[in-house]
Formats: C-alpha cells, structure tokens, sequence
C-alpha cells in the first residue's frame, strides 16, 4: 500500500504460518482517506516449497457511492521468496467476471511492522478472532 499525507492506495497482504498451514488476509484500498480499506480472508491458499509458488484467492468487497456492494474476486499467482511476495494479481467481478481493474504486477516486500506485536498471533485461534474483528470494523460482508 502507498501512503501520502491524507490517502493511501493498493493492497497490503498479511501472512502467518502454523506448522504446514498458511493463512492471511489482504487490505485493499482505491485511494481513499487514510483508514479506507477493505479487509479480505485469503482463501485457497497453496504454497508449493519446493518451487516457492505462491497462489491465493481473497474476495473483496468494496461499496460504490450509493451503498451498494459491490464483489471483487482477486486472484494472485506468483512467487514467496525470503523478502518478497512477487507476482500477478487479477482482480474481476464476482458477479459478472469482468475485470475490475488492470491486472497488474506486484511486488510485496516483507517489512517490519511499527506495532509488531499486535500482529503476533500465538495461534490460528488467535488470528481468527483477530480477523474476524478486522472483517466487521470495515464491515467486509460478501
């Protein structure tokens, strides 16, 4: 995500891992005020070790002027190396599975965070309850 000094754009991607199991979400904002994202689970994650093939699907709904929800489907494909998430993200319409914006390539790196330990999680448990905290202050319903 980039930040300016009133807004900020893009997605951010959280990942955790327990045992063999990987388990996140994505934060997806389209240049609103700062704080105004969305939050979406990453569902179908697969992460192959052997080839460092990262792919998931995150549903991310976003609400146009009139309240409306609207439903996009992001499906990312790419690599996991030790700093950096890097590959394409395809974001279409749910409903109609027309592209909702330009697929793109990103390139996530891994940072430290300002306020680490509210991300730790000491368990899945934990992480659930967490994002599904996050799911209901940005009001995510699909």
């Amino acid at each position: 995500m980039t930040y300016s000094q009133e807004h900020q754009d893009g997605e951010d991607v959280y990942l955790w891992r327990e045992k063999n199991d990987l388990y996140g979400y994505m934060e997806y904002s389209l240049g609103g005020a700062l704080g105004d994202y969305t939050t979406a689970r990453l569902e179908n994650i697969r992460f192959d070790a052997a080839t460092m093939r990262l792919s998931f699907l995150a549903r991310n709904p976003l609400y146009d002027e009139k309240g409306t929800v609207i439903r996009n489907l992001f499906v990312f494909d790419g690599l996991m190396r030790a700093n950096v998430i890097e590959g394409s993200l395809k974001c279409r319409n749910a409903t109609t599975h027309e592209p909702c914006l330009n697929d793109q390539t990103v390139s996530w790196k891994k940072v430290t965070l300002k306020n680490a330990a509210i991300y730790s999680m000491g368990s899945r448990r934990a992480w659930e309850a967490h994002i599904n905290e996050q799911l209901e202050e940005h009001d995510a319903r699909w």
